[in-house]
């Protein structure tokens, strides 16, 4: 996996130095060329207009003016990392629509946008922007949620490598290689680690939703449940061989993934969990949506979406 193209969603407020070092050491370690942009979404512009002292056309080329001119700082900034950057600004709504419409001009590989910390109490929540792009981006989103440096970053892939039927198997499987493939991709831009981790599901669990396992004699159902940890652990470890990744850096957790990320990312000193992002019909994003929610907000490192092209 590579980044060529890198779109980076400026937001009212611009964009801080801890975040352009960021992203130009992920630049220039990709090489990569960048795209500041900024969407501008103004609702009340008309009624601005509306005493006759300034025209609507006069307006936005007024305001998207003085948003390219704040826009050449952080790109001579970036442009210090020797990155090729470029700056462009846009009306659009709503916000979300007019990012994944330039991701799709720019034909960008990778979007980066800032999560803003909603509450006093430091927490950094996603918005529902972030959201949106979550789910309708065409490329992976990289959301910085913090403002520490990376220096040599610890980098935790979620991956999900449970036994599947053959029908969920392959798409399963594409999606591991490229969250695999994006995290060691960060790493080796950042001169970081890669490591991986899987969140099984609590063997009860797997027995309530099974009516052959509920059914079956505890003696069968330790044989099961140690020949269904073994398959797991199987399928770790030819994931992380195929990436280079040594057996050291490999975990398997059993429990509640809302859980599990954020307390493993926390204790382990991680900078950026990667996850994979699957498109769901309009029901089953309603089932899974709320747990999402919980591990996305609950995770105070980055975190880099991936989705499969």
């Amino acid at each position: 996996m590579s980044w060529e193209r890198i779109l980076v969603a400026v937001g009212p407020k611009g964009i801080g130095p801890i975040e352009l070092d960021k992203i130009g050491r992920i630049a220039a370690g990709s090489k990569a060329q960048v795209e500041l942009f900024q969407c501008i979404q103004d609702p009340h512009m008309p009624r601005k207009a509306a005493g006759g002292a300034i025209s609507a056309e006069d307006d936005v080329q007024g305001q998207t003016d003085d948003c390219y001119r704040a826009l050449e700082e952080p790109a001579a900034r970036l442009r210090g990392f020797g990155v090729p950057v470029h700056v462009n600004v846009r009306w659009d709504q709503p916000v979300h629509s007019g990012l994944i419409r330039e991701v799709q001009r720019a034909r960008a590989d990778l979007i980066v946008c800032q999560s803003n910390p909603k509450k006093r109490a430091a927490r950094w929540l996603l918005t529902q922007t972030d959201y949106k792009l979550i789910e309708k981006c065409p490329c992976s989103v990289l959301f910085i949620k913090t403002r520490e440096p990376y220096g040599r970053p610890r980098i935790i892939a979620a991956v999900d490598p449970e036994p599947f039927d053959r029908a969920e198997r392959r798409s399963a499987h594409e999606l591991e290689d490229a969250i695999v493939g994006a995290a060691t991709t960060l790493a080796g831009a950042l001169a970081g680690e890669a490591s991986l981790l899987s969140v099984t599901k609590p063997w009860s669990r797997l027995v309530e939703e099974s009516v052959a396992l509920e059914s079956a004699s505890p003696t069968v159902s330790e044989e099961m449940h140690a020949a269904y940890c073994e398959t797991v652990r199987i399928n770790l470890q030819a994931l992380a061989q195929r990436h280079g990744i040594p057996g050291r850096r490999l975990a398997i957790v059993e429990g509640d993934a809302a859980e599990i990320l954020p307390r493993v990312a926390n204790h382990d000193g991680a900078q950026v969990m990667v996850m994979g992002v699957v498109s769901r019909s309009r029901v089953e994003r309603m089932l899974i949506g709320h747990t999402a929610e919980r591990v996305l907000d609950a995770l105070y490192c980055d975190v880099l979406a991936v989705k499969l092209p």
